[in-house]
């Protein structure tokens, strides 16, 4: 954000920001109806001047200076200033997230719920042992993800092919943290069943829609 010496000074980058042109080609266009929303009646009413508006805008965002020139407020007049002016582009990024079309024809069904079966309950060595993830198995062909992290190892996320209702985590695959000296802790598991849905037409080819199942379990694991 500039630094501003004087009301003078920012009353004069305010001007070549917001220059008549601008204001003129804002305010200007001549349309005999309009409509701001899909939820608005059509409106004949006319645009505000733009001398006008040219006018209020810098009278709005100067009076921070001269409200609180040679006052011990007056080093907060730059901030409150740009705040004002903020605001504006604020309102302006709203109101064209509004002009978005309506995409009321997506579709997707929730996938079958599932539980995570039981888990192993005698610490099973990360270096030495398989762990058995079980859970209810679906015929859909869902999408299945799974994350297992802990305060004792790194992440680590598994694409899971199909959706049989068991996958093994080989020993070996959870990296352990703490280099020479890993710890014994609890490990969560967190499983996602996903299902992909249809985009609305009104929308661009990368969208996507999904509807997902998440479940989550624990068990202690050993180095």
């Amino acid at each position: 954000m500039p630094g501003f010496m004087s009301m003078a000074d920012f009353q004069e980058h305010y001007a070549e920001i917001t220059a008549s042109p601008e204001f003129a080609a804002a305010f200007g266009e001549e349309i005999p109806m309009a409509q701001l929303s899909p939820f608005d009646e059509p409106t004949q009413a006319p645009l505000p001047d733009d001398g006008f508006a040219e006018f209020f805008a810098g009278s709005m965002a100067g009076a921070p200076f001269e409200l609180l020139a040679d006052t011990r407020l007056e080093r907060y007049a730059e901030r409150i200033a740009w705040g004002i002016v903020n605001s504006l582009h604020m309102v302006a990024s709203q109101i064209e997230r509004e002009e978005d079309d309506d995409a009321l024809g997506n579709v997707v069904k929730l996938p079958p719920p599932f539980t995570i079966g039981a888990l192993p309950t005698s610490s099973p060595s990360r270096a030495n042992d398989d762990v058995t993830v079980t859970w209810d198995a679906s015929t859909s062909g869902d999408d299945m993800t799974m994350r297992v992290k802990g305060s004792c190892i790194f992440d680590e996320d598994f694409d899971i092919p199909g959706d049989s209702g068991s996958f093994v985590i080989d020993k070996g695959k959870l990296e352990s943290t703490g280099g020479s000296n890993p710890e014994t802790c609890d490990l969560e598991i967190t499983m996602w069943r996903t299902r992909k849905g249809t985009v609305d037409s009104a929308l661009d080819n990368e969208s996507t829609i999904k509807a997902t199942q998440k479940r989550t379990a624990k068990f202690t694991s050993a180095p």
